[in-house]
């Protein structure tokens, strides 16, 4: 989950970027998918479901980081930013379900699959709210909000990753 539903908004009021040119954000990232999806993806599959979850999270914290530091008219450090929030979000949501479908049985996954979209959905409902509280407290705090989100899940990935591998050790595969 993250608070980055006020992107376009913060573009456009801080950021200063005309809202003709926000509804570029998106083309962009669909472009930087496309890149990901067809250059990268094998490659990523190749390292392992684990690590490419950590590289996606990483990715999304470092977008996030680079949008808080963009300043006025800092639109090469806005494109970065929407590079590695765009890379990130698709690689963290392929390998993200991808871990899923892997560790769940397939007696359980409906159940289980059911039970997450209900807990994301619970938890989704509110975040658009507390977006918009934050928002109008100070516009970066969705965004700092957003990359400790984000921090958590690339140190639980770190520590899943850890985990996993001492697992893999001790059985002396």
């Amino acid at each position: 989950m993250s608070f980055l539903y006020f992107q376009s908004v913060y573009l456009k009021d801080v950021i200063g970027i005309r809202e003709s040119l926000t509804s570029m954000v998106p083309g962009v990232s669909a472009v930087v998918n496309l890149v990901v999806y067809f250059v990268f993806m094998d490659k990523l599959r190749r390292i392992g479901d684990k690590k490419s979850l950590f590289y996606g999270l990483t990715f999304n914290s470092i977008g996030v980081l680079l949008l808080i530091l963009v300043r006025p008219r800092g639109y090469l450090l806005l494109l970065v930013s929407i590079i590695f929030m765009a890379a990130g979000n698709l690689i963290t949501i392929v390998f993200r379900e991808t871990i899923w479908n892997n560790v769940i049985g397939e007696r359980e996954r409906a159940k289980i699959f059911s039970a997450a979209s209900a807990f994301i959905a619970l938890i989704s409902i509110p975040a658009g709210y507390v977006s918009g509280y934050m928002y109008n407290l100070n516009p970066i705090f969705p965004f700092y909000a957003s990359l400790i989100l984000y921090i958590v899940a690339v140190l639980l990935s770190m520590r899943v990753n850890r985990i996993y591998k001492n697992n893999i050790e001790e059985a002396g595969i």
